[in-house]
């Protein structure tokens, strides 16, 4: 599990093979991945995620086009 701890006491687990948006009293927040990312809304974090997944897919594919130049 990868926790990351704040010393104001907030905390998130970014361990979820997946990003998903969560809500904490100073706003709005992307995690997973090993990643955390803060977002000034839920529209934002919506389109972070799509972002983040899309290059997550064409760098898939990159992979499997390796050495095709």
């Amino acid at each position: 599990m990868s926790n990351i701890k704040f010393s104001d006491g907030m905390e998130f687990d970014t361990s979820s093979s997946n990003y998903y948006l969560t809500r904490r009293s100073d706003g709005w927040y992307v995690v997973g991945k090993g990643m955390l990312c803060p977002v000034a809304s839920i529209k934002e974090g919506r389109e972070y995620i799509q972002e983040m997944n899309t290059l997550e897919r064409v760098r898939e594919m990159a992979k499997g086009n390796s050495g095709s130049d």
